[in-house]
Order: structure tokens, then sequence, then C-alpha cells
């Protein structure tokens, strides 16, 4: 029976930091829950709708761009072609709207990517 009741309490407390980060309650720090490496520099360029746009900053996994010409909601579905990119030719991508706002501008998730951008993207270190 403890072995339930702790199971049961450790469940509880994963339940109520979930939701407290999801929340971003007072107290609670925000953890980073990115696999790849982000980067500011270089910066991505990338057009979408017709519009071109330079990264604030990016991972393999996505971009984020400090504004975008129209309102968006997270899971919206974008096609870009991001631009020439150490030595990989430009090339089309699709992504998923994770995030947008003014603050903080629009978060992509990268969904779809040619293999030559995203091995040049992978060749990039932290500064």
């Amino acid at each position: 029976m403890a072995i339930r009741c702790l199971e049961m309490s450790d469940r509880l407390r994963f339940i109520l930091d979930r939701l407290s980060r999801l929340l971003c309650l007072p107290g609670q720090q925000q953890r980073e829950r990115r696999r790849n490496e982000r980067h500011r520099s270089p910066s991505l360029t990338v057009t979408i709708e017709g519009r071109t746009y330079k990264t604030v900053d990016w991972s393999l996994g996505g971009m984020r761009l400090p504004r975008f010409h129209r309102a968006l909601a997270p899971g919206e579905q974008l096609q870009g072609k991001m631009h020439r990119f150490g030595g990989a030719p430009s090339g089309p991508f699709a992504a998923a709207v994770v995030y947008a706002s003014e603050g903080h501008g629009v978060g992509l998730r990268l969904t779809e990517i040619t293999p030559a951008l995203f091995m040049a993207m992978g060749t990039v270190r932290a500064h």
C-alpha cells in the first residue's frame, strides 16, 4: 500500500510541476526543453509568403522570427524557402507555428527541410 501511495504522490507532483511550468507560475523556473543548440549567429534568411525575414535565433529543430506580416495561430503550417547557407543551395522548408506574439516574435518548428540545408546547419558551432 505504501508503494502505491508513493507512486500516486510522484504522479501528482509531476502533474503539478508540469502545470506550473505551462502556466509559468511565480517561483517556478522555466526549464529549457530545447533538444538542439540555439544559434543567433549566423542568422538564417527565409522567405515565407513572398516576404523575407532574418532569424533572431535558430536550431536544427526550428527558428524564431522577429515578427510576421499577418496574424498566426499555433499549429498553423507554413511553407517557405531558406536562402543559401553554409555552402548549401537555397531550398524549400515547411514549419509549424509554435507561438506568435508581439513580445517574443514567431517560433517555428521545422517539419521538412532539404538534407543539404540540414547538414549545413548542423556544422555550425556556438560561439
